[in-house]
């Protein structure tokens, strides 16, 4: 296991900050929770604690973007999505304002606050906002890279960042675009599509298809969520998995790539040509407190 995303992206945010005169960052209340209080404790003047008031705080941080700024929003995912949807979609993406959003306790990650803390409807909402980035690390080091490049956009990105600890997985070359599909294993029967938390997840679960199973088993991650997931599905059999809503369309946002990519599903008939499909996510429900996660 390596370090938690949260502790990870805090301290790189801190570091960059030695850098980027233009950078600064907003919290609502939960810095100590999100990491950024690493990045307020070495540039004070440049951190504002908005209090909890997350559709203040981006009305505020597009205010600091117009001004040349460049804003990095901390706040827990699903208040972030949910109470600062307005915000997000008439200021930010309308605008086309470069604010970076970053999501913390994405998913089931938060599992000791209960279900009024756990993010399952994030993706779906900020993926449904035009001109609005969508990106899930699947590690520590992808975090990094991802608020590297969001900096670099002239257009709101959303970063959904885990926070437990989990496998550091294999780096991308310094010359790997970070918006590629990445084939983590290579396989001809089954392909698992995969992204954020659940890659590491996924990765145990191809090991144990062909281990008892013989399933050769590809895995692909996606790490970037904006229009497509782009997958080029060559096996029979494609499973999908993320800790999001089942009803927040993963399916349709994997048949979407295929059928891009391979030009064999139409808009009516998502599956064709006998496609064998599972999507694994959460039913319609809410989630619960766990004690481990």
């Amino acid at each position: 296991m390596g370090e938690t995303m949260r502790d990870a992206f805090g301290k790189y945010l801190a570091k960059l900050g030695n850098y980027r005169d233009d950078l600064v960052v907003l919290d609502a209340d939960v810095s100590s929770s999100t990491k950024s209080s690493y990045f307020a404790k070495a540039f004070p003047n440049r951190f504002f604690n908005v209090g909890v008031a997350e559709s203040n705080m981006v009305d505020i941080a597009g205010g600091l973007a117009t001004a040349g700024l460049r804003p990095v929003v901390n706040a827990f995912a699903i208040f972030l999505s949910l109470k600062a949807t307005d915000q997000i979609r008439n200021v930010l993406a309308y605008n086309r304002l470069p604010v970076v959003l970053v999501g913390a306790y994405g998913g089931l990650s938060d599992s000791f606050d209960g279900a009024s803390h756990q993010s399952l409807e994030d993706i779906a909402i900020m993926r449904s906002i035009p001109g609005l980035e969508v990106i899930i690390p699947a590690d520590s080091s992808e975090a990094l890279r991802a608020l590297e490049y969001a900096l670099e956009q002239d257009c709101p990105v959303y970063i959904r960042l885990n926070r437990n600890q989990i496998p550091d997985l294999e780096a991308r070359s310094d010359d790997e675009p970070l918006t590629r599909i990445r084939a983590l294993r290579s396989g001809c029967d089954v392909t698992i599509a995969a992204s954020g938390i659940c890659v590491s997840i996924a990765l145990k679960a191809a090991e144990i298809l062909a281990d008892y199973r013989g399933a050769r088993c590809r895995l692909d991650k996606a790490l970037r969520h904006q229009y497509t997931l782009g997958i080029g599905c060559q096996n029979r059999s494609l499973g999908y998995c993320r800790r999001a809503q089942h009803y927040g369309r993963p399916r349709k946002c994997v048949c979407r790539s295929i059928g891009r990519e391979r030009h064999c599903i139409s808009s009516s008939s998502h599956w064709s040509k006998g496609l064998l499909h599972r999507v694994r996510a959460l039913r319609n429900t809410f989630g619960k407190i766990w004690h481990q996660c």
